[in-house]
């Protein structure tokens, strides 16, 4: 049996740096490990909050002993991931630099950096991965042909507690009474402290005010202090789910980091706290979204301002459920598949198919699953598929491919039969695939490559009535259903893919 493909993470977390680093890509291994992947975590700093978390998720820790952002932390990076045959190496964090990224990728396959507004200058990188609102390619335009862009909150990693949650209608209350202050695993400002006093100037009689405070606040005693001292205030210790204490709320309280887009999912009106540089303009178009309120910057937050905001929006319900519904649509929960859906893309090797392929080629079309979903059902006669097969290998007109894995394993193939800048697409699987996001990753890599390799402008999949297995596989992949139509008598879904929407 091929062995788990691997995905080598290399992030830190500290208290000047944080968690939320560590914690989008505990996301993101998560998704990778639900497809059937494994990771490692790489940290020069580390926290023993997030080694517990990777602990419980049994995602492998290793010590970096450099300097971070060095050329001794790349050049070891990138052999500890030669060494363990990592397929992606992902990083994560703002002293990386285009110089380690250029250093890295020079002994790493397929890098994905995180870039939460261009810090990097210029980008070699096979994917760069921005997962906020106010994110741009503006940003990224010091970059090679060869990277794409992974842009905006589609992309936002949430962690499978949230993921896992039935989405449902959020009720807002007349009068918002449970309120969730959550500032980050760390918050070495003491921002917290400001917030409560703030909060014991509110108005909002019978409130009920949920504190998260993580295992590396270094204020914790006097949080403790604060929320004995006050109205009913519960400090709430590395809760082991965040996504049960937002849908407890009714407004939040949160910086302006990665928690804005788990809020959002959940529905929760918020005001946020910008409490790092970096955080600046997402918090800005997060507002002008409609999704939050940007209060600005922490230290130039009063209490009384801060008092008026709360209690503003407290009393606010028109606006809460507008903030509510616009979180909701800004945030669909999807944002891991997509990215590993591109992961899993950038590993398929794609040839052209060979006279050798034509039996498996034959086996995978006589599939009894594949001929159940295909427009014509009956099973294909071996000497129908010769003439079949080498007629489409003489037709320049039909771009064919057989896709492999890391290890040379067929997956696959997918087909393009192309006229003027339209092509219509034709994919299957290998039954001992199916079921991991191989099959959107394959539709992925096969558009892509015919979109770079050909005048291709636009791509079209007809899929049969009730196969709702391709539907969730062409969504993935970024097909859009644009109508109905008639194939062959039956009734079929046109999903289209145009190259400008392609990444």
């Amino acid at each position: 049996m091929t062995p788990p493909t691997e995905i080598l993470v290399r992030v830190d977390a500290s208290p000047a740096t944080g968690l939320g680093h560590a914690m989008r890509c505990l996301a993101l291994a998560q998704g990778w490990k639900d497809s059937g992947g494994s990771a490692a975590f790489l940290l020069a700093e580390s926290l023993p909050a997030v080694e517990e978390r990777l602990a419980e998720e049994g995602i492998e820790t290793l010590r970096l002993g450099a300097a971070v952002g060095s050329d001794e932390d790349a050049r070891r990076t990138g052999q500890v991931a030669a060494q363990r045959g990592a397929a992606w190496v992902i990083v994560d964090g703002y002293r990386f630099g285009a110089g380690y990224l250029k250093a890295l990728k020079a002994s790493s396959r397929r890098i994905l950096a995180f870039d939460d507004y261009g810090h990097a200058g210029h980008y070699g990188t096979d994917l760069v991965l921005n997962q906020n609102a106010s994110a741009s390619p503006e940003l990224y335009a010091d970059r090679e042909p060869a990277t794409r862009l992974l842009l905006g909150p589609r992309y936002a990693l949430l962690q499978r507690d949230f993921r896992a949650r039935p989405r449902v209608t959020r009720t807002i209350a007349p009068r918002a009474q449970k309120i969730l202050v959550t500032l980050g695993g760390v918050d070495a400002a003491n921002v917290t402290r400001t917030v409560l006093r703030a909060l014991a100037a509110v108005p909002v009689p019978d409130a009920d005010v949920r504190v998260v405070v993580g295992s590396a606040n270094p204020n914790r005693k006097d949080l403790e202090a604060a929320a004995s001292a006050g109205r009913r205030i519960t400090l709430q210790r590395d809760p082991r789910s965040l996504a049960e204490l937002m849908a407890w709320a009714d407004l939040a309280l949160t910086g302006a980091g990665t928690t804005t887009y788990e809020v959002a999912y959940m529905g929760v009106p918020s005001l946020l706290i910008v409490v790092a540089e970096n955080q600046r303009l997402a918090a800005k178009a997060l507002e002008a979204a409609g999704v939050a309120k940007d209060l600005g910057w922490h230290a130039d937050l009063t209490v009384p301002r801060l008092a008026e905001a709360i209690a503003g929006l407290a009393m606010d319900a028109a606006t809460r459920e507008r903030m509510s519904r616009n979180g909701r649509d800004l945030v669909d929960g999807q944002g891991v598949s997509r990215v590993v859906t591109n992961l899993r893309a950038g590993i398929i090797d794609l040839q052209p198919v060979r006279e050798e392929d034509a039996r498996l080629l034959w086996e995978w079309a006589n599939d009894p699953s594949v001929r159940s979903v295909s427009f014509t059902r009956d099973p294909i006669a071996w000497e129908d598929h010769l003439r079949w097969f080498d007629a489409k290998r003489k037709d320049a007109a039909c771009l064919f491919y057989i896709a492999r894995d890391d290890a040379g394993e067929p997956l696959g193939q997918i087909r393009f039969e192309a006229r003027e800048d339209e092509a219509e697409v034709s994919v299957s699987l290998d039954a001992r695939h199916r079921g991991r996001g191989q099959g959107s990753a394959l539709i992925l890599a096969g558009s892509r490559k015919v979109f770079d390799t050909s005048r291709v402008r636009t791509l079209h999949a007809y899929i049969k009535d009730g196969n709702e297995p391709s539907v969730r596989a062409f969504t993935k992949a970024g097909y859009v259903f644009e109508a109905m139509a008639t194939v062959r008598g039956q009734k079929a879904s046109r999903f289209v893919l145009r190259k400008e929407a392609s990444g």
